[in-house]
């Protein structure tokens, strides 16, 4: 946590304070000129308070694959995507923007308009700063495109421009829509990795896992066991340094069958089509906008939500104030953890495997670490704790809605509800009586992160999905990250709240963690360092003009690919003008 407090304040430290420190930046980091308009987006950041000048490498990841398609591909492209059926279209004329539908003939769209919509009211400050040009803005949650790695090279990655508009005929088939086995999208990501990658090389190997309705309960005393005789280390201690949005599939694909993500059927592209979307998971060239559930405010996914005035309030009055919450960790949801191409896998995806954690009776026991006496010493040790027990006092997870759970066997949506932990659903605030709220992805990412992040409490997340803001949140500092074993969970409970000590010696009179209590007062204080550092984060960081200032320089990046074969798109400095350099 002290490392990941220097990389931030040092980040903070080094940002760019005129615009001749932000060219100079921007050369340095990616060997380019900035877009043209440049200057105007560094006077409306800086008029908007927006801290982070130069943290963009997000845009830059984004946006460099395309880089090798002309302009007159780049627009075709879009045109074509925009006629896809989950897909909308963005379109700048004359400085207004308008979301569109257009359709194929015969065609019909499926997907949420509301994301293109949203996307249009973000460039309300400055849209007419900007040229006239197109976006396709995916109207799913969910990453759309994945071309295979032969494709991505970049000296296949676009044709001549002679032969392309008869390429662009000719790929009007994209997105293919997916069938099922052998050709979901785990079969489709396999084809974006290097031919030599395990994934590829031994691709009989990773099969998707039996159906089944329920997973038997983790072993936690076989996991202990070996950790002992030191195989693979100890998973119950082995904290993340940052999210799983790094874990490299291609080269782990042992790891996919957590994750819902890659069992569904969801329509995409297998080439270099520019897409625009809220989450980019890994290997998918989705180009990453924020959220409109973050510029459009909506009850379940705005903190301090007041239907009074239609928007969220920095603070919210049912959210108690760090003293009054229970030390323990919260997360409700719905169903909605993944495909079901194949169907019958719901028991591996990462909502169902915490609610299966919470809910299910587990009689084996795991090592949690805690200090020796309360938090009063720095003295470590470990002791074997019963998993009933832990998830009793530790955990309060779960399902308030069955959806997509026909397929579901046995028994469809009923089946599910009698294998899983239901209750009745809450309001968003419920959730901030707990000082540890989770997190979780379900097919896509989860677009509760900024309300909770806003709250007092403390978010740990787990996500294999990037955002805007990934260059802006740090790993430790505004939040703590998961695994998507839940391995540690309990022991990030454990070293923050620290254990009662009914937990630790079952013959003393147990009772459920109420609102004050403190088991390790050091824990708390860093968890309370977290859960300020977040709030703080989300208001000085994550405001719709922070979005605003992201989604203006991404408009300026896109412009100069749209125009970069017409005119010339590069701001260079006045006093520059003319130099070589």
């Amino acid at each position: 946590m002290d490392e990941a407090s220097r990389k931030w304040e040092e980040k903070l430290r080094r940002q760019s304070k005129t615009l001749e420190q932000a060219v100079r930046e921007y050369r340095h980091r990616y060997g380019m000129q900035p877009p043209k308009g440049f200057d105007k987006w560094f006077a409306f950041a800086q008029r908007n308070g927006f801290q982070l000048l130069d943290e963009f490498d997000a845009i830059h990841t984004d946006l460099t694959p395309f880089r090798a398609l002309s302009s007159f591909e780049i627009q075709s492209r879009t045109r074509s995507a925009t006629k896809q059926e989950t897909m909308f279209s963005v379109t700048i004329k004359d400085g207004l923007a308008r979301a569109g539908n257009e359709v194929r003939t015969g065609g019909k769209k499926k997907g949420d308009m509301g994301r293109a919509k949203g996307f249009v009211q973000s460039l309300e400050g400055f849209v007419e700063e900007l040229p006239d040009m197109v976006f396709a803005v995916s109207g799913l949650a969910e990453s759309s495109v994945y071309p295979t790695w032969e494709v991505s090279q970049p000296h296949n990655a676009t044709t001549s421009l002679g032969d392309a508009q008869d390429y662009i005929s000719k790929s009007n088939d994209f997105p293919v829509r997916l069938t099922p086995s052998p050709t979901q999208l785990w079969y489709k990501y396999t084809n974006t990795c290097h031919p030599l990658d395990p994934v590829r090389a031994r691709p009989n190997d990773w099969q998707f896992p039996p159906a089944t309705a329920i997973l038997p309960p983790t072993d936690f005393d076989a996991l202990s066991a070996a950790a002992e005789r030191g195989e693979g280390g100890n998973p119950f201690t082995a904290f993340l340094k940052a999210s799983e949005a790094n874990l490299d599939f291609c080269k782990n694909p042992e790891e996919f069958y957590k994750f819902g993500h890659f069992y569904a059927g969801w329509p995409m592209f297998n080439e270099t089509y520019p897409v625009f979307g809220p989450g980019k998971a890994p290997q998918s060239m989705d180009i990453r906008i924020p959220s409109y559930y973050y510029i459009v405010p909506l009850p379940k996914y705005t903190y301090g939500f007041s239907a009074d005035i239609g928007h969220g309030q920095d603070d919210d009055p049912n959210d108690p104030d760090w003293e009054d919450k229970t030390g323990n960790m919260f997360w409700r949801g719905a169903t909605t953890g993944g495909g079901s191409s194949p169907s019958g896998r719901y028991s591996h995806y990462v909502r169902h495997r915490l609610i299966q954690l919470a809910g299910q009776d587990n009689p084996t026991s795991q090592p949690i670490l805690h200090r020796a006496s309360n938090g009063l010493t720095s003295s470590w040790t470990q002791t074997p704790i019963d998993v009933n027990t832990l998830r009793t006092v530790a955990l309060d997870a779960a399902f308030t809605k069955a959806v997509q759970c026909a397929p579901y066997k046995p028994g469809g949506c009923d089946g599910m509800m009698r294998d899983y932990r239901f209750v009745e659903k809450v309001p968003l605030y419920e959730a901030y009586k707990s000082k540890i709220l989770l997190d979780l992805d379900g097919m896509g990412y989860s677009a509760r992160s900024m309300a909770l992040l806003a709250s007092k409490s403390a978010l740990v997340k787990s996500t294999i999905y990037r955002e805007f803001f990934e260059d802006w949140l740090q790993p430790w500092v505004h939040y703590i990250p998961l695994s998507s074993n839940f391995t540690e969970l309990f022991n990030i409970w454990a070293f923050f709240i620290g254990v009662p000590d009914f937990v630790l010696d079952p013959t003393l009179p147990s009772t459920l963690p109420k609102p004050g209590d403190v088991y390790d007062t050091k824990g708390d204080v860093l968890l309370k360092g977290v859960a300020d550092a977040g709030r703080k984060w989300k208001r000085e960081h994550a405001r719709i003009v922070d979005m605003e200032v992201y989604t203006y320089r991404l408009c300026l990046e896109w412009a100069r690919l749209w125009y970069k074969d017409e005119m010339e798109m590069d701001f260079v400095l006045e006093h520059e003008h003319g130099d070589d350099e």
